[in-house]
């Protein structure tokens, strides 16, 4: 695909899903403000664990389908052995989680609530290279979300189980929309269920343990915060992280456009190809997240003032290093892609787990006195590093693919 034509598709994928960022953050602004600091705490704890949970539904199959497809070159394979994996891990998690907070069942059913997203059919759509369908029936699901959850807050219900019924039923909506949009159930089979299936949950199980070393950063990291600062200090940490959250979302973007080409270019050694897919990765990625990050740190103290109460003041210090880490994620998500193009996952997990373990260990222990910006300078610091180590690393060892 033309340089051209990929700008044209991240420009159209890129305006949808800004347009469910901003959606999502105005949404957040409200809560927050509405909230307070501690209430939104226990809000951020949901969504934290929440995030757990989905990285154990998914096991690597949202990063993993694209390449699988290049592989087998049987959609209904990979459709039938992601609902396996999906099913499986998500049933047994949600086992463990209804052990470990009994009889506090009303959390456990909003975490249940939030991970339904994680059943959606968007590998499948990257598969059919429809991403831009996918972006729109994914902004519909959250803008009809942010409408009903402002209405909630303009009538005064402060109960945070209305708001996460509010969401799974629409995410139950989405999901079922998009089973039978153009017939994708038809491409489940039992025929082809466990077909290959053991030798796909191998493959997908280091980029599960690279999830949960990543999840290190900005998950374990804020619930050993919560631990030793109050839910309070996570409320307000928390509502400074939904600016990653933002970056977030674009990145998920740029991987449905360029995981299948990077996967391809190395499949067949097409040095070309490799050479023309970095260079629009960083032209139309890279690039315009710098600006937005630079943006964001000159200014900050406005941007805080602007959108948040005065409990959330303290975010301006923080602001200039969640900008920073915007950045840093663009340059991780183009490690992931070509780690996993290469199938060499192990060597990626490794290192991944040796740096979000040195990470957890200096927070959990060593973390006496610390405020919220030295959290966030010591994951800043720890995930900077692994970049580093990782784009070394992948280089001399596939530095023939450039020679």
């Amino acid at each position: 695909m033309s340089t051209n034509k990929t700008a044209k598709t991240l420009f159209i994928l890129t305006a949808v899903n800004g347009f469910v960022a901003v959606l999502s953050y105005a949404l957040t602004i409200l809560l927050a403000n509405f909230f307070g600091p501690s209430k939104f705490g226990i809000y951020s704890q949901i969504m934290i664990l929440a995030g757990l949970l989905s990285i154990m539904t998914k096991f690597g199959t949202e990063q993993t389908a694209a390449a699988r497809f290049v592989k087998t070159r049987s959609a209904s394979q990979v459709m039938s052995n992601v609902i396996a994996i999906k099913l499986f891990f998500s049933i047994s998690c949600f086992l463990v989680l209804t052990l470990v907070y009994a009889p506090n069942y009303v959390f456990i059913v909003c975490i249940f609530l939030v991970v339904i997203k994680e059943f959606d059919l968007s590998f499948f759509y990257e598969i059919e290279k429809k991403n831009e369908r996918y972006s729109y029936i994914n902004l519909f699901s959250k803008f009809a979300y942010v409408t009903g959850a402002f209405a909630l807050v303009l009538t005064g219900y402060s109960e945070l189980l209305g708001y996460f019924i509010l969401l799974g039923v629409l995410l139950s909506f989405s999901l079922f929309f998009q089973l039978f949009d153009h017939g994708h159930y038809k491409a489940f089979r039992l025929s082809e269920f466990s077909r290959g299936l053991y030798g796909y949950i191998v493959e997908c199980a280091p980029l599960t343990v690279v999830a949960l070393s990543s999840f290190a950063f900005g998950g374990f990291s804020r619930l050993i915060l919560e631990n030793k600062l109050g839910t309070e200090i996570l409320g307000i940490y928390s509502l400074g992280w939904q600016f990653i959250t933002i970056g977030t979302i674009f990145i998920s973007v740029v991987y449905r456009i360029w995981r299948l080409r990077f996967a391809e270019a190395i499949n067949s050694r097409n040095k070309s190809e490799l050479f023309n897919h970095l260079r629009s990765y960083v032209f139309l990625v890279v690039s315009p997240i710098l600006i937005l990050s630079m943006t964001i740190a000159t200014y900050s103290d406005f941007i805080v003032r602007l959108l948040f109460s005065f409990e959330y003041v303290a975010l301006s210090e923080l602001l200039p290093l969640f900008s920073a880490y915007i950045f840093l994620i663009s340059i991780a998500g183009l490690l992931e892609m070509l780690w996993v193009a290469t199938g060499k996952t192990n060597i990626y997990m490794i290192i991944s787990l040796l740096f979000s373990s040195f990470l957890l260990i200096v927070l959990s222990g060593y973390s006496e006195g610390f405020q919220m910006r030295d959290f966030l300078v010591a994951i800043l610091s720890t995930h900077g590093g692994l970049i580093m180590i990782l784009g070394i690393v992948w280089y001399y060892k596939f530095k023939s693919l450039f020679i």
